[in-house]
């Protein structure tokens, strides 16, 4: 696989937080509700008092708080979090080997893939069959307009050079895009899935003339077919949460049809 070199400046948004409040509101709306009408109805005759606060306690438990064995996927992965948090422990999502640049396990965790890794299909995605393995070295030379140089030895090893002189931004992008290759690398038949092809017509104005997804560094020079749809494939995980990143606003609005797959293939949202 080829090097790749890129700079770009962008800010993620974070994603789902808004919604879930929302849901959880709603849900809790729909509980008292049903609670008062209940109520209203018990009042008119005292055998029915305890049937009707027995069937209130019942609905409030499996509507709004989900029932027995209901702990909901965002629950579960909050909890990982914070038990990474806690105990520092990545050990079982991936290993960094340092050699002349150090970037610690939880920044990387926290700052670099938090987002990626709030996805519980996304972690199952990257660390099939074991954690992925994150090598840093120091830059190979000085290179104008170039903070780091990236990419990935197969099946599970992302070479990370120069990473540390990054701007934020600019790490988010590199490690997002070289992680897509690790999924591709480990998941084959996700990987032959991603339908390339329809997706060129379908969000023509997404791509170059080489089939590359345009905010890809080599979207414009790096000619073949095999090399268009890997870096596409990477390149779509990583857009999907970077979002905005030349030459797109809102990657999301501008590529539906790119996002949607993403959505529903690796991050496990609709």
């Amino acid at each position: 696989m080829d090097d790749e070199e890129r700079k770009q400046e962008q800010r993620p948004d974070l994603v789902g937080t808004a919604q879930n409040i929302q849901r959880a509101a709603r849900l809790i709306s729909k509980g008292a509700k049903v609670a008062r009408a209940a109520m209203a109805l018990a009042a008119t005759s005292e055998i029915w008092v305890p049937i009707v606060v027995v069937g209130v306690f019942i609905f409030t438990f499996v509507i709004v708080l989900g029932g027995p064995g209901a702990t909901s996927e965002i629950s579960s992965q909050q909890q990982q979090e914070e038990k990474i948090a806690q105990e520092g422990d990545t050990s079982k999502l991936f290993t960094i080997t340092a050699r002349g640049d150090s970037v610690s396990d939880i920044y990387f965790y926290n700052d670099i893939l938090g987002e990626a890794f709030s996805s519980s299909r996304y972690t199952e995605l990257i660390t099939k069959n074991g954690p992925f393995s994150v090598e840093l070295d120091e830059i190979l030379g000085e290179e104008e307009n170039i903070c780091a140089r990236a990419y990935v030895l197969k099946p599970s090893t992302i070479k990370l050079f120069g990473f540390s002189r990054c701007s934020l931004g600019d790490q988010k992008y590199l490690a997002l895009h070289e992680s897509g290759h690790v999924i591709g690398n480990r998941n084959v038949e996700l990987y032959k899935s991603f339908p390339h092809s329809e997706l060129i017509n379908n969000d023509s104005d997404c791509y170059s003339s080489l089939g590359h997804i345009k905010s890809y560094y080599y979207a414009e020079t790096e000619r073949g077919d095999i090399a268009a749809y890997n870096e596409s494939f990477a390149e779509a995980i990583a857009m999907y949460i970077i979002r905005k990143k030349s030459p797109f606003a809102d990657f999301r609005l501008k590529c539906p049809y790119t996002s949607a797959w993403v959505a529903k293939n690796i991050f496990n949202e609709k």
